[in-house]
């Protein structure tokens, strides 16, 4: 049952086309011993490998890209694939998608992706720098507040990081501005 109910009640599915790295392997330790989290090997553009993971009865997917791929709009392309697999499968999925390129932005609106569900890495990486021009040091910012080290990671650093990796063990996680 993958209804969204409430966050409680929620889970998590995994579809991978690779095995997960230890980084994830923590998480699905943690997050899967209370049946939240489950990992199945395979890939999200074929009909039966949606199947297995009953996509059918999906309330939302997040579509994401392998940012290391040395050929983006390739990597843009199978997004696109899965986002058509996903709402043949399912018309009334919530897909939510990440992008590479900019220019593949309207291929992944014509699947049936809203606009505003779509975020596309390099555009965001180049208006982040594009900013940093009118207020330098906005982007250590930024990073700084959604990116944080483990308590074990801050062990390992010399003493002059100490305050700076204090720092960086607070995360901000969510929160709303009032207008």
């Amino acid at each position: 049952d993958h209804s969204m109910k409430s966050m409680q009640a929620s889970q998590l599915v995994l579809l991978m086309d690779c095995l997960p790295n230890n980084d994830l392997r923590e998480i699905m330790l943690k997050y899967g011993s209370r049946q939240r989290l489950f990992f199945f090997r395979g890939d999200g553009s074929r009909s039966v490998d949606m199947g297995r993971v009953r996509a059918d009865l999906a309330a939302a997917m997040f579509l994401l890209s392998d940012r290391n791929s040395e050929n983006h709009d390739s990597e843009d392309q199978i997004t696109v694939l899965r986002a058509l697999t996903a709402r043949r499968i399912n018309p009334t999925i919530k897909c939510y998608a990440q992008m590479l390129q900019p220019e593949n932005i309207p291929l992944i609106i014509n699947a049936g992706v809203k606009r505003q569900d779509v975020m596309c890495v390099n555009q965001m990486r180049l208006g982040l720098l594009g900013a940093a021009t009118a207020c330098p040091g906005l982007p250590a910012l930024l990073l700084n507040l959604v990116q944080s080290i483990s308590w074990r990671q801050s062990l390992a650093v010399s003493s002059w990081h100490q305050e700076y990796c204090e720092g960086m063990m607070m995360e901000i996680y969510s929160f709303q501005l009032k207008p």
